[in-house]
């Protein structure tokens, strides 16, 4: 999850730091206006 790090760096919302599940690694961040996204690895 190296990746993570990276974007947080640069400024990147996140709501939670990524977590590991049996279908994959996903985390959870947040557009410019607030829009939440998931992002699935």
């Amino acid at each position: 999850m190296l990746e993570f790090g990276y974007w947080k760096a640069y400024g990147v919302q996140f709501e939670s730091e990524p977590k590991q599940k049996q279908w994959g690694a996903f985390a959870t961040f947040l557009d410019e206006d607030g829009n939440s996204y998931v992002l699935k690895g």
